[in-house]
């Protein structure tokens, strides 16, 4: 109840009142009489029966946007600056944000991620991300066309993997777009760059 009280305050203190919708659900064996609690209004106070020792706080979607009494913009956007700092220094100190990004796209799994999901992976903006990118004269879209064709490359050459497994497996919806973008680069359509498969003991 102690923990429940102070987020109810901090709640009043940051918005300035407890929002209309606001509503607080409790195990039922708290609930002795409904009295108990009048001093959470105007918040709705429910009984849980599926609760045992802990306790829901919901808010309305419309809090989400909804400034706070203290917001301060310049300092927000110096905190953001400030972690950035912090996170680059962190994750690439050496090969810069490029590199780093690189090395993390040869460890994902399929499907490499978008710049946007990346971003979020990272704690970033996708605006930042790319701004970072673009700083050290590089783009994700390029850093991900160097992984696709990596990945490409072992795929068909080292495992022979057919030409339309691969292409789908890289997120090509459809293998034509694939052949084409593996042609520029390479030089070859990727049929004649795969490996020819292995011949069996049967063959003969």
């Amino acid at each position: 109840e102690a923990l429940l009280a102070g987020m109810y305050e901090e709640l009043r203190f940051l918005l300035g009142e407890v929002p209309t919708g606001c509503r607080i659900e409790l195990p039922q064996r708290w609930l002795r009489t409904r009295a108990d609690y009048r001093w959470l209004r105007p918040a709705a106070v429910v009984a849980d029966p599926d609760a045992q020792r802990s306790f829901s706080l919901w808010l309305p979607q419309r809090c989400l946007s909804q400034t706070l009494l203290l917001a301060d913009a310049a300092a927000c956007r110096d905190a953001e600056q400030h972690c950035a700092r912090l996170l680059a220094g962190q994750h690439h100190p050496e090969g810069g944000m490029a590199e780093w990004i690189r090395q993390w796209l040869q460890q994902a799994e399929l499907p490499l991620p978008s710049l946007p999901q990346l971003a979020a992976a990272l704690h970033l903006s996708a605006r930042t991300l790319q701004r970072r990118l673009a700083e050290e004269g590089q783009c994700y879209r390029q850093l991900l066309d160097d992984e696709r064709h990596r990945r490409a490359c072992h795929a068909l050459r080292e495992r022979g993997d057919p030409v339309t497994s691969v292409a789908l497996a890289l997120g090509y919806s459809d293998p034509a777009n694939f052949s084409r973008a593996f042609s520029r680069r390479a030089g070859v359509r990727p049929s004649a760059f795969r490996r020819p498969p292995v011949p069996t003991a049967d063959a003969d």
